[in-house]
């Protein structure tokens, strides 16, 4: 079970580490100090991560003989330059370290662990719905500066919107497939996509209520936030599963599932969330948003890509 976000932000707060920043030795022939290390560079241990996030997320090996951390050889390294290798996001922001931890519910001894920088952790989140909050939480310095909660937890909400909104794509185009093979009225469907979702309003109503332009081709799906995107998502999951599974199959069929179940999941959004479909619109869409999040990664690659462990 995925933890919250307040369990998240803590324990990625208290698992931070940072190379000494002022670390220094005395030259065996001055009694001034040197510097060995003036930059430091925030780290956290795989085992921490793996814990917190469990083995969906973070896997290792199964019931392991002693710790055998794998994953982060499978870490996607965005291309900074043609210079940037694989080879050199390890040797700077991956570290072998010998240290004792537990693992999966096993206590290891001077085991293997290792250490990953911000980027390193940014790296293994950012490809994974799942772990939005963390890829968040890692992006924050270029975010704001010293990030709350929930700077991090508003930031985490519309990157979400980015993969659910991808998600619902899907299922419209294979609901559309359907609608095809039985000759179904398109501007029916969409009817019943809208008003009974949201109590009544149109796609139209609500654009003008919330000052979103109307334009061809840019449905009301692009602004819908995370819980009316997730319940969508889920109204036409199991319209698709019900309509599969009943011996009537016509476009009748289909226009009564689906309005069903999209009354169902407006009910269960008012009683998880306390706010219906129409109250969880957004003036940004969610193309603006995945948009302004390549910006924030660029700049976010450009501040720590070249950060070293050691």
């Amino acid at each position: 079970m995925q933890p919250t976000n307040d369990i998240i932000f803590n324990k990625l707060n208290e698992g931070r580490h940072t190379t000494a920043a002022t670390l220094q030795q005395l030259d065996m022939f001055s009694d001034i100090p040197t510097p060995t290390n003036t930059t430091p560079t925030e780290y956290w241990y795989y085992s921490d991560l793996h814990n917190l996030f469990g083995e969906t997320s973070f896997p290792t090996t199964p019931a392991p003989k002693k710790a055998q951390l794998h994953t982060w050889q499978k870490m996607y390294a965005p291309q900074v330059s043609s210079t940037t290798t694989q080879t050199n996001l390890y040797n700077s922001h991956t570290e072998i370290t010998y240290r004792s931890f537990f693992l999966g519910g096993t206590h290891f001894k001077n085991a293997q662990d290792i250490k990953l920088s911000r980027y390193a952790c940014w790296c293994l989140s950012r490809n994974n719905p799942s772990l939005a909050f963390a890829r968040a939480y890692f992006l924050a310095p270029v975010i704001t500066p010293n990030a709350t909660l929930k700077d991090i937890q508003n930031y985490s909400y519309q990157i979400s919107r980015i993969h659910l909104r991808e998600t619902l794509k899907q299922y419209e185009k294979n609901l559309a497939g359907i609608l095809n093979r039985y000759h179904a009225d398109f501007s029916r469907f969409n009817h019943s996509m809208t008003m009974g979702f949201f109590y009544g309003y149109s796609a139209n109503d609500l654009k003008n209520h919330y000052n979103i332009p109307s334009r061809n081709n840019d449905p009301l799906a692009n602004y819908m936030g995370c819980f009316s995107l997730y319940a969508r998502i889920n109204a036409l999951h199991k319209t698709i599963y019900r309509f599969n599974t009943s011996p009537v199959k016509n476009a009748e069929t289909i226009y009564s599932i689906l309005h069903q179940e999209l009354i169902q999941e407006r009910v269960n959004m008012l009683k998880k969330h306390g706010i219906a479909p129409e109250q969880d619109i957004h003036s940004t869409s969610v193309t603006k948003v995945e948009s302004q999040l390549k910006q924030t990664e660029k700049e976010f690659i450009k501040k720590f890509a070249n950060q070293k462990l050691r």
